[in-house]
C-alpha cells in the first residue's frame, strides 16, 4: 500500500519541514530502544520536523495527523521546542495500515 500521510495545522509562529534522512536535527533526541523502533528508525525515507521558536507561548494546539492509506509504512516525527517556549501537540492516527514510527521531542532546543 502507499505510506501514511502526514498533515500539520500549526499557528503562524510554527515551522513545518519535510525532511529527508540525512537531516542533522534526526535521532537528537535518543536511539531506537525496541525492535520495531530501531525498524522503524532504520526504514523511514522522510521525517516531519515541527519546530516551535524560543519564548513563544501558542494559543492553539499543534495538530499532526498521520493517516494509513493501507499497507505497511514507517515514520518520523520531531517536535523541537525552542527554551521557554509553550505548546500543546496533538497527534492523531487515522486510517488504515500498519505503522512504525518514532516521535522525537527535543525541549529547549
Amino acid at each position: 500500500g502507499d505510506p501514511a500521510t502526514v498533515e500539520v495545522s500549526a499557528p503562524a509562529d510554527v515551522t513545518v519541514e519535510t525532511v529527508g534522512r540525512g537531516d542533522a536535527r534526526l535521532g537528537t533526541a535518543g536511539t531506537p530502544v525496541d525492535r520495531v523502533a530501531a525498524q522503524a528508525y532504520s526504514a523511514f525515507e522522510k521525517a516531519t520536523v515541527v519546530t516551535v521558536p524560543e519564548e513563544t507561548v501558542l494559543d492553539e494546539p499543534v495538530r499532526i495527523t498521520v493517516r494509513g492509506e493501507g499497507g505497511t509504512s514507517f515514520g518520523h516525527q520531531v517536535v523541537e521546542l525552542g527554551a521557554f517556549a509553550e505548546a500543546v501537540v496533538v497527534i492523531e492516527h487515522t486510517g488504515s495500515g500498519v505503522l512504525a514510527a518514532n516521535v522525537d521531542y527535543v525541549l529547549g532546543a
